[in-house]
């Protein structure tokens, strides 16, 4: 009997640390529940994260292609009026060429003074009217100033 004795209590005694060891196994368990939800509440918000980034991505670079074919549009406009610019301002250098050179004298207008158009010149300043050396030139400064305020 006494065998069976202690063989019960190495049974309870067992027994209780399996009771033990499975509560401490399901409170781990629960731990891992719980880690587990806020990984995954970490990785949704993540996806949303990217989902938002990856269209404000997309949004700016359609914002810029069409910044950039605007201004391809108005450097091709820029361009096309300072040729048209340069055409009037040789076809008018060359009618006072002529004209000069059947007065009797010639008198070259620098260029700086032909086309005013640089980065340091205020157009906009009536002032600059006195280096246009003829009425056309006063026309196309007139219309410049006409489509700067447009």
């Amino acid at each position: 009997m006494e065998i069976n004795m202690f063989l019960n209590l190495v049974i309870v005694l067992l027994l209780v640390i399996a009771i033990i060891y499975a509560m401490i196994l399901n409170h781990r368990l629960t731990l891992f529940k719980e880690s587990k939800k806020e990984i995954l509440k970490a990785v949704q918000s993540f996806h949303e994260i990217t989902q938002n980034a990856e269209i404000t991505l997309s949004q700016v670079k359609q914002s810029t292609q069409t910044i950039s074919d605007q201004l391809k549009t108005e450097m091709y406009k820029a361009n096309q009026l300072r040729d048209d610019l340069v055409l009037l301002m040789e076809k008018n250098a060359s009618s006072k060429t002529s004209s000069h050179q059947k007065e009797g004298y010639f008198s070259e207008v620098p260029s700086h003074k032909r086309f005013p158009l640089k980065d340091t010149d205020n157009i906009s300043h009536p002032k600059n009217l006195d280096t246009y050396q003829s009425e056309a030139e006063r026309e196309l400064f007139e219309a410049l100033q006409r489509l700067k305020g447009s």
